[in-house]
């Protein structure tokens, strides 16, 4: 049982697969648990078919109060100052620090806190991010129905 509303947060929406297969997922999320309410916030949206899936302006997730699921490494920056997100699930394959270099205390303000949630489906990236910052980590073959609601 979901506990808290969801916001995903994906900044452009483009009518490709990858778009597509998201809002569907999503939709079968609100199908599956009609009491949960689910959105998208959302910068632009070239995305034809959104599955009738809400969206909101990026500037509304400021006052979500839920659990946040984020793509991207801007996007998780936004987010963790957001006052009212219970959960943020930052869904990587990638390392932000090796390519950039910024200060150790500017990684440490972002992947520490108790209510960062790393998802990656890379086992070697999934060691790094528990070697480095011991958050709760999941590892999963691909994003889909099951695997989100195994995460929430």
């Amino acid at each position: 049982m979901i506990k808290h509303d969801i916001g995903f947060v994906l900044p452009s929406l483009k009518n490709e697969e990858q778009s597509q297969s998201m809002c569907a997922l999503i939709r079968l999320l609100i199908d599956h648990n009609p009491k949960t309410q689910f959105c998208i916030f959302n910068q632009h949206s070239n995305l034809i078919d959104t599955y009738q899936v809400p969206l909101m302006p990026m500037s509304h997730a400021r006052y979500f109060d839920g659990d946040l699921f984020v793509f991207d490494f801007p996007s998780l920056v936004i987010s963790i100052n957001f006052p009212a997100i219970k959960n943020i699930y930052y869904f990587t394959n990638a390392t932000p620090w090796s390519t950039s270099y910024n200060e150790y205390e500017s990684w440490v303000n972002i992947f520490s806190r108790s209510n960062l949630k790393i998802i990656t489906n890379k086992e070697d990236i999934g060691e790094i991010y528990s070697m480095m910052w011991n958050n709760k980590l999941s590892t999963i073959k691909e994003l889909n129905y099951e695997t989100v609601i195994s995460i929430l």
